[in-house]
């Protein structure tokens, strides 16, 4: 089993260590995740392709097309950023009263052959 392994996100220094906190396993998977689609593409200087463009599904028509195309643009940016994950299952909920996306994800680990869940927040700027 391949064993994952890096810092821990949100960045941070260990008050105890003054180092830079470590996650690893399914943990680290999450917050992989987690990382890739709160990242707006286009977002980083030197790595523009880095991140999904979910932001701006909340302001379209909340139908089975957007619906799919929000689906699919998670699913296409964990594919390219975390290939060890499968995205089996993902369930968008828009608030435009409250400016937020909550994505509900259900993904396989490749190199762990567990399935985790995840349920994700999105707030998004007008």
């Amino acid at each position: 089993m391949e064993e994952i392994r890096g810092l821990k996100f949100p960045f941070s220094l260990d008050p105890n260590t003054g180092g830079w906190p470590m996650e690893e396993g399914i943990s680290k998977y999450r917050q992989n995740i987690v990382q890739i689609l709160l990242t707006q593409r286009g977002e980083r200087p030197m790595f523009q392709e880095f991140g999904a463009k979910i932001r701006r599904y909340v302001w379209e028509m909340n139908d089975a097309a957007t619906q799919a195309l929000l689906k699919y643009e998670i699913t296409e940016a964990i594919h390219r950023f975390e290939p060890r994950v499968v995205i089996q299952d993902v369930i968008p909920e828009v608030d435009r009263e409250r400016g937020l996306l909550t994505l509900r994800l259900k993904y396989y680990i490749d190199p762990t052959q567990m399935t985790d869940q995840l349920s994700l927040e999105v707030p998004v700027n007008g």
